[in-house]
Formats: C-alpha cells, sequence, structure tokens
C-alpha cells in the first residue's frame, strides 16, 4: 500500500533525530574507522543481472563493521570509566577490545564455546581479558551481564542498544554519499543492530529505498519474531554463520526493524558456504559467512523486482582457514576465470 504524502512528512520527521545522531557518530568515530570502499563487482553484476555493490566491511578496522558501535557507545562513557564487560561470538568482542584500550578503559569480553579461535586470539591481542563460557552468544550473554553488575562495571551490548546501533547506521550514511542512485540495500541480520542502524539512516534519507536484512534458516530469530509481531527465541541455533547465530532479537533493534524494515529474507547455510566462495574466488574479496550471507538469495525472486544498482554490506571477513577451504570448495569457478 503506498503512503500518503503526509505520511511520509511525519515519517521524515520522526527520523530526523536520529540521522542527526547518525551524522554526530560519524564525526565521533572518524579518526578509528575505515571508510571502507564501496566495490562495483563486474563478475557479480554479469551473473546476477544488475549492478552489484560490495559495502566492504570485512576490510574495516578488526576486520568487521562491529567497532563503528563499540566506539561510538564507549566513547559515551569517557576514560574515567571503571570498566567495561561484552558478550560475543567474535567480532562484537573483537571491536569492545580495541575500543577500549584506545579509550583506556579496561576490557573483559565473554564468549561461547563455540566462537572461532581466530576471533578468540585476535580479543587477547587488543589486551581484553577473555572469558569463554557456555554453548552460545545467549549464554555468554548472561554471564556478562551478571559479571557487570557484581563488578560495578558497564555492559556494552552487541546490538540492543541505540548508541550502538546509530554507530552502525554509519555504513549507510557512506553508501548513500558515494552510490546516491542506489536502489537496493541488503545486509546481515542477528541480533538485529547492523539492519536497523542501516534503516535509521537510509530511510531519513531515502525514505522510499528498499533496505531488506537476511538469516540463516538455522537462526531465523528476527524474522520469526518479525511473523509473530513479537520477540520469539530459538531453542536451538544450526548455521555456519556464526556471527549471526542469536537466538532472539534484541528489543530496541526489533522495534526499529518492525516499523521501517522492509523485510528479512532467510536463506540456506548451503547458499551461504557457497557466496563466501563466490566472493572469494570470483569477487576477490575475503568473508566470513555472515558477511556473505546478502549475496545468499535470489533478490528478484524473493522481492519481485530486480533492482539496477543493489549494494551489499559484506559486514566482515573474520574467516578460519577450515572454513575458507570448505567455502571453495562447495563453489564452483566461473567459466570467464
Amino acid at each position: 500500500m503506498r503512503r500518503s504524502r503526509e505520511a511520509g512528512y511525519r515519517r521524515e520527521a520522526c527520523m530526523k533525530p536520529y540521522i542527526d545522531q547518525i551524522r554526530d557518530a560519524r564525526n565521533t568515530i572518524r579518526e578509528v574507522i575505515v571508510q571502507t570502499p564501496l566495490y562495483k563487482s563486474q563478475v557479480l553484476s554479469e551473473v546476477m543481472g544488475f549492478e552489484v555493490y560490495l559495502k566492504l566491511e570485512n576490510l574495516q578496522v578488526t576486520g568487521a563493521f562491529k567497532i563503528r558501535g563499540c566506539y561510538n557507545k564507549m566513547a559515551k562513557l569517557g576514560r574515567g570509566t571503571a570498566g567495561i564487560v561484552a558478550a560475543s561470538s567474535g567480532s562484537h568482542g573483537i571491536a569492545s577490545a580495541l575500543a577500549a584500550r584506545l579509550l583506556g578503559i579496561p576490557a573483559t569480553v565473554v564468549m561461547p564455546s563455540a566462537s572461532p579461535e581466530v576471533k578468540r586470539k585476535r580479543v587477547k591481542g587488543y589486551g581484553a581479558k577473555l572469558v569463554i563460557h557456555g554453548e552460545t552468544y545467549d549464554d555468554a550473554y548472561i554471564l556478562a551481564k551478571q559479571m557487570a553488575a557484581s563488578e560495578g562495571k558497564v555492559f556494552v551490548p552487541s546490538f540492543d542498544d541505540i548508541d550502538i546501533i546509530i554507530g552502525q547506521g554509519t555504513i549507510a550514511l557512506e553508501i548513500l554519499s558515494s552510490l546516491p542512485d542506489v536502489d537496493f540495500i541488503a545486509c546481515p541480520v542477528g541480533g538485529g543492530g547492523l539492519y536497523a542502524g542501516m534503516l535509521l539512516a537510509a530511510k531519513a534519507l531515502e525514505p522510499g529505498l528498499p533496505v531488506w536484512g537476511v538469516q540463516s534458516e538455522g537462526a531465523a530469530s528476527c524474522a520469526a519474531s518479525l511473523a509473530s509481531g513479537r520477540i520469539e527465541h530459538l531453542d536451538r541455533l544450526t548455521t555456519i554463520a556464526d556471527a549471526i547465530a542469536v537466538k532472539s532479537p534484541g528489543q530496541v533493534p526489533f522495534d526499529i526493524i518492525r516499523e521501517h524494515g522492509d523485510g528479512i529474507a532467510v536463506t540456506t547455510d548451503d547458499r551461504i558456504l557457497e557466496a563466501t566462495g563466490r566472493l572469494a574466488l570470483w569477487a576477490k574479496v575475503l568473508a566470513e559467512p555472515a558477511g556473505a550471507a546478502a549475496l545468499a538469495v535470489d533478490w528478484p525472486a524473493e522481492t519481485g523486482r530486480t533492482p539496477r544498482k543493489a549494494v551489499f554490506v559484506v559486514s566482515g571477513g573474520n574467516i578460519s582457514r577450515a572454513m575458507l577451504t570448505r567455502a571453495l570448495e562447495s563453489c564452483e569457478e566461473h567459466p570467464s576465470l
């Protein structure tokens, strides 16, 4: 159903405070992050039938987008903070450790036993105390919250926090600045912080721009929540995309996604693995499975329209050698290579 012009004006007005905050966040994090490239892949464009642009957050400091939100959040805490505690399957922990080091704040990161060793090493490398607990992100989250409360430290959420979400929204600012005529954006969804931030920025600047999320069918908690209209909690997670393996979305991002999102596509691990391999072999882009998820969907079939210029957020590149080998083996060689 087409929105009335009056409804459009009301929507833009309610989004203005957020876009102002996102612009402020861009200034806050400017000296810490990389303004990552927006790369047009000729090979993927030919295969997919429309212009494919990749927002290369795999080239971001720490190898993923998470530093944007973490630094924005922690910069507001200040250097006198007694310490922070974060829960993470990997990339949020790495970003929290680096942001804390840059700001002189002691950091503890709780990670589940299923977290990749490559990500654990980076957390410790940035000087944070590492605690391994439980099998899933949700297990680590419970302990991290308890530790923060008992030790008088600040808990830094991975996604359920407006300052984190605002920081992630800076990605959309960069996309729209580099490619003003983009007509489709997609990004991976775990707890919803990245997708919510993209929506706040993109819908404030271009209300009619379609912005979609993607989840693995073995961890589609946000898609299930949208379908029911309330937060749903999955009993188990089965996906190779550890960075988006979350049993339930955060309340803050869920409310934003429910109000402003265009939809969440659900795909399979096989397609995510193949997309990871295609990015590496065809586009020469190294991504972790979650980072490749937005390219694991037949978008014209999913949305009923073929975009002209689409941007896919490659959210991270912290992939193990074993997973990269699996991805390459799952991907056929392109005929022109």
